[in-house]
């Protein structure tokens, strides 16, 4: 019998604690050395979605900060992120979308989730992540670790709180036993068996005792073999650990999420060791200084030198290996920590790769490698330190491989381990592939705190194909409504096949100068109206040709118009009534010539019967022919989505272009206004740039696209020429390697940027039944 449970004493030997305290959770990895774990728990979905809304990166970022900082000194610390596979049913179950919509809608509902269902086979969807965080101290005595992790237990609780209310739980010495036994026994889920003496599924330590056995033996695998160079044998699978070797001075928030993407089963652990930044200064100079060898040579390179014997001093390295990069990086990181005053940390990351066969490794080393390319990152694989690499990624703490990195705590905060949209979003709608590592890519545009977005793109690379389906995405989220505004008859044929309303803003009785209560939101009423009129105003001046001579009207300065329309707005007369606005401007014309030119114009805004919208559809499309137009249709569907936010219902509105919006000062005064509104409003504005290249070749226009830019919160970017591409890079920070993305793109590729995550995304390629709705 003890045969048959025991493990060998080569196999346990492997298997890196000395013992366990079944009572504290603790567990001693070496002499001296105690740790003690912590599971980060799953945020409830009700909790999740609300939160996301006021997600912000910057915060995220202070708050990890926080943490790293204020960790105890005397303790390194570790998180860790391990894959596991779930059954498919049960991730479907909670992504596909049920059909209980429009009749129109919901055949392309089931289409949706046959695509949906099909493309999550390609890729490593159906993945739970298990999240952990792991203390470890030095102590005299096991009695001296028990009372230092007391103490600081309420603290590391408490400031996982501060990352958006993240909730943590110390784990008992069976659910360490237990998350160990699964990296051991990948396959395998009978942890416990061997000493289920009641049979009541119960794991204790005290049994293990009674059949004369360890702890190790309940976790122990039938095979641990690493002899190999640059893999394992654990039980039936084949495991590479690599180490991230270098990374650049800028890192991007989602590097963490994009290599847990990599495969369905692995592990990847960061270690965290605190250093006294003055003494590693001290300790990194000598060694530095140590490696290197200066010489004189003599400079020949003019005729003086020659004469002067003039020399230079060059340096080389003794040794040109790990240690010395080390080394170097460390003292330029050093420096900077004494210059701000900034805590330093040895940090390592540490990654498993887990296989049922050798291509499938082969394959998945491949991705990770792409993926770090894409960071401008590298990873290598422990060469002959394999056992040691996953000794590093059990849930032990132990940091036992010379891969180690120092960085300043303001760089660390900006890669929090934990990737906080994968916590938040549980209810995404697919939105395309990874193009990295072909997981689906599922969003939600109302999870997040500015919900304004951007489509840009070359001439055909695919704008109005996508604006389809982040449309077609928000009519099957919900009960909302949805506002098509375009000047094109493009979208005609998917509105109608969606059951959708199409109209003309010609046929629509619209007064612009009516202001509901609360019309500016966070600003005053009049001011924001006031912007609206100017842009309204300007638009006519360009567009109608005529209507409005600088020669006739003094329309010199651009601020004249701002003059009449603050003038306006302060007088007594109520704007919205348009027979009383036009007898004002009439009697008053010295006092406003451009707008008292206009009243024949306003007289065409009276406002004689309903506006004709269906509510009985949610999608409606609205064509208009002019700026002006434009202006007057987005400042009405605003009041509109104001009455509508009484009555609960969100409305999305979507601009097919606002280029023109962006060309003038006074258009994009209001269209910023319109996107703050909006915001303010959580309702939903996506817009396109059709042509970024002329906006970004004229200067004045440049910034203001910047400025547009800036005020948005989610970015689609398809195939991009070289003007523009490198201005979306610059004002995006947007990383060479994704950037790669939107060069010569294909149709239905690029780039999708949000607060919390970047991605490159394959969207459209394939020949399912339900992208010919958006073709």
């Amino acid at each position: 019998m003890k045969k048959t449970l025991t493990a060998s004493k080569e196999i346990k030997k492997k298997i890196p604690y000395t013992r366990c305290f079944e009572e504290e959770g603790m567990f001693e990895t070496v002499p001296g050395t105690y740790t003690k774990a912590y599971v980060i728990k799953d945020m409830p979905a009700n909790k999740a979605s609300g939160m996301m809304a006021s997600f912000n990166m910057d915060v995220l970022t202070k708050n990890f900060a926080n943490l790293l900082n204020e960790i105890p000194g005397d303790m390194n610390f570790q998180f860790l992120i391990h894959n596991r596979l779930i059954p498919q049913e049960d991730f479907l179950r909670k992504v596909l979308v049920v059909p209980d919509k429009e009749e129109e809608v919901n055949s392309w509902i089931d289409k949706y989730n046959e695509c949906l269902t099909s493309n999550s086979l390609i890729g490593h969807n159906n993945v739970k992540k298990n999240k952990y965080f792991v203390l470890s101290c030095k102590a005299a005595r096991p009695e001296d670790a028990i009372s230092a992790f007391k103490l600081c237990e309420e603290k590391i609780k408490d400031l996982f709180l501060g990352i958006y209310g993240l909730e943590v739980e110390a784990m008992s010495t069976a659910d360490r036993l237990k998350c160990m036994y699964s990296m051991f026994n990948p396959n395998k889920h009978e942890f416990g068996k061997i000493a289920d003496l009641r049979g009541d599924g119960v794991f204790s330590l005290k049994d293990m005792t009674k059949l004369r056995l360890s702890s190790k033996d309940c976790i122990a695998p039938d095979l641990l073999d690493a002899s190999p160079k640059n893999y394992m044998r654990i039980g039936d699978c084949y495991v590479r650990t690599f180490f991230v070797a270098s990374m650049p001075t800028v890192l991007s928030n989602s590097i963490i999420s994009e290599i847990t993407n990599i495969s369905s089963n692995m592990v990847l652990s960061v270690i965290y060791e605190p250093v006294e930044a003055k003494k590693g200064f001290e300790i990194t100079t000598e060694a530095v200084s140590g490696n290197t060898v200066v010489r004189e040579v003599n400079k020949k390179d003019t005729l003086k030198d020659r004469k002067e014997k003039a020399v230079i001093k060059t340096e080389s390295l003794i040794r040109q290996d790990e240690r010395a990069y080390f080394e170097r990086s460390a003292l330029k990181t050093f420096k900077e920590a004494v210059a701000m005053g900034e805590k330093t940390m040895l940090t390592s990351i540490v990654i498993a790769l887990y296989a049922d066969d050798l291509d499938t490794l082969e394959r998945d080393t491949r991705l990770l490698h792409i993926s770090m390319s894409k960071f401008a990152c590298q990873v290598k694989a422990l060469d002959l330190q394999q056992l040691f690499g996953f000794w590093a990624v059990l849930p032990l703490c132990i940091a036992n491989v010379d891969v180690r990195r120092m960085f300043t705590v303001s760089k660390l905060s900006t890669i929090p381990p934990i990737n906080l949209q994968e916590v938040i979003q549980r209810d995404g709608l697919y939105t395309g592939l990874n193009a990295i590592n072909d997981s689906l890519i599922l969003l939600n545009r109302k999870n997040s705190r500015n919900l304004s977005g951007l489509i840009a793109g070359t001439e055909h690379s695919g704008k109005t194909f996508q604006m389809k389906r982040e449309v077609f995405n928000a009519l099957i989220s919900g009960k909302d409504r949805m506002f098509i505004i375009t000047e094109t008859d493009e979208y005609d044929p998917f509105v109608l096949r969606l059951g959708g309303q199409i109209m003309d803003k010609a046929d629509l009785p619209i007064n612009p100068f009516i202001m509901m209560e609360h019309y500016g939101l966070i600003n005053p009423d009049k001011y924001s109206k006031g912007l609206m009129l100017e842009a309204l105003i300007w638009s006519i001046a360009g567009d109608k040709a005529g209507s409005i001579r600088h020669e006739d009207t003094g329309f010199e300065r651009e601020d004249s118009i701002s003059a009449e329309i603050e003038v306006l707005l302060k007088s007594d007369i109520c704007i919205s009534d348009i027979d009383a606005l036009i007898s004002f401007l009439t009697e008053n014309t010295a006092d406003f010539p451009i707008l008292s030119s206009l009243t024949d114009k306003f007289a065409t805004y009276k406002m004689t019967a309903p506006v004709p919208i269906d509510k009985s559809k949610r999608l409606h499309l609205i064509k208009v022919h002019s700026t002006e137009e434009k202006v007057v249709l987005m400042d009405f569907l605003f009041n509109y989505a104001m009455t509508d936010k009484m009555q609960n219902t969100t409305d999305w509105i979507f601009i097919d272009s606002v280029d023109d919006l962006i060309s003038s000062e006074q258009t994009e005064a209001f269209f910023l206004d319109y996107i703050e509104k909006m915001n303010a409003l959580q309702d939903v504005l996506t817009f396109v740039i059709q042509s970024s290249v002329r906006l970004f070749s004229d200067n004045p226009t440049a910034l203001r696209l910047k400025d547009v830019v800036n005020a948005t919160g989610y970015f689609k970017l398809l195939n991009q020429g070289a003007i523009e591409r490198k201005e979306y890079a610059r004002i995006l920070n947007i990383s060479n390697g994704l950037t790669n993305y939107i060069t010569s793109a294909e149709l239905g590729k690029g780039v999708i940027l949000t607060a919390a995550s970047n991605f490159a995304f394959d969207d459209g390629a394939g020949d399912e039944e339900f992208y010919e709705l958006f073709k």
